[in-house]
């Protein structure tokens, strides 16, 4: 699917949905931007999980919503691959009751 100069690829990986955006930087920005904003936090709802692949540009988009965009980022989450690797291990530990 092709968004403006944006292109998507989705699979499905059990029961989540990936979505895969490419394109020029500033797309890509700004359709970030607009996808964090339509998804409000709904009491009950599963957080919004953002991993980067760096814990710069995790910043660099944590400062793009709410200073550039002005978003709320109450129950958006950022990560980069090893945060999030930590936070499933914490997880499952806590979850293990051996």
């Amino acid at each position: 699917m092709v968004l403006g100069s944006l292109r998507r690829k989705s699979a499905k990986l059990g029961r989540m949905a990936l979505q895969v955006f490419h394109g020029p930087f500033d797309a890509l920005e700004q359709a970030f931007a607009a996808r964090v904003a339509e998804r409000k936090p709904v009491p009950g709802a599963a957080p919004v999980l953002v991993v980067a692949p760096s814990r710069a540009l995790a910043d660099r988009l944590e400062r793009l919503l709410t200073v550039e965009k002005g978003l709320s980022l109450l129950d958006v989450h950022f990560h980069t691959f090893r945060t999030l690797a930590d936070a499933i291990i914490e997880d499952a530990d806590a979850s293990d009751p051996g």
